[in-house]
């Protein structure tokens, strides 16, 4: 499958309670659900699917990620300068939250069908790889911090995904150089503050980008220039490829 931008949703704000953003029942070719808990103080939740492996990602907030086997506490005042916490299940199994601060909570929630059985993962903060992409060339114009939550060297073997953040500076380009894989993406877009925004190139097509966006790409090459925002970056993996490690390529 070649796509571009499959679509770009907005919401000029998240309501409580869950809020859909794309279904894999709706763009089957995509393969992804992402959706966004917005829990208020005391609040609880639970995520899961008897058909799909699901990834919890505490986006902002203080409260309790757990799974059977951990419980595990996070608190992200800001999430430009804290990793993530990130609780990751199979099939059949699910991820329960709490909001134990006095803010709302938020958390993004990642699926994809895959019944393929594993030990559920977890991922504290000082357990994020960080990664400074571009430092040190073009004048530091693409310099970006990549937060890799998990992927095929540090995830289960029988995952589809690969899940991370990319911290964009002002006026700085990211998924620098251009570049294109076959497997389906999903970039989940938050500002700092929320009025910025950034523009993405995507073929011959020129996007505004602007807080809460989300863009589908696949197959198509892409660069991205970004004013102090966030994205949350998903890729679902393609069973049958000899490769199925899905990165940025190296900086050149």
């Amino acid at each position: 499958m070649t796509v571009g931008l499959l679509r770009v949703a907005k919401r000029s704000a998240l309501s409580p309670g869950y809020t859909q953003v794309l279904s894999m029942d709706q763009e089957p070719g995509i393969g992804m659900s992402l959706g966004i808990w917005n829990l208020a103080p005391g609040q609880g939740a639970t995520a899961g699917s008897s058909e799909a492996e699901t990834a919890v990602l505490a986006l902002s907030g203080t409260g309790t990620l757990s799974s059977p086997s951990i419980a595990l506490q996070f608190s992200r005042p800001e999430w430009i300068e804290t990793p993530p916490t990130v609780i990751h299940c199979c099939a059949g199994e699910s991820v329960q939250a709490r909001n134990d601060g006095d803010t709302p909570v938020e958390l993004i929630v990642v699926q994809t069908r895959n019944r393929r059985p594993f030990s559920p993962r977890h991922y504290r903060p000082e357990n994020i790889q960080i990664e400074h992409r571009g430092k040190g060339i073009l004048q530091e114009t693409c310099h970006r911090i990549v937060r890799l939550v998990f992927d095929d060297n540090n995830g289960p073997p029988e995952s589809n995904l690969v899940l991370g953040e990319v911290v964009n500076f002002a006026g700085r380009w990211s998924s620098y150089p251009p570049h294109s894989h076959p497997q389906p993406e999903i970039y989940y877009y938050r500002f700092e503050p929320p009025s910025g925004y950034g523009y993405g190139e995507l073929g011959d097509d020129v996007f505004k980008i602007r807080s809460v966006t989300t863009c589908i790409t696949s197959g198509q090459s892409g660069i991205w220039k970004e004013i102090d925002t966030k994205a949350l970056r998903s890729i679902r993996n393609t069973p049958g490829l000899s490769a199925k490690r899905v990165s940025e390529p190296p900086d050149k």
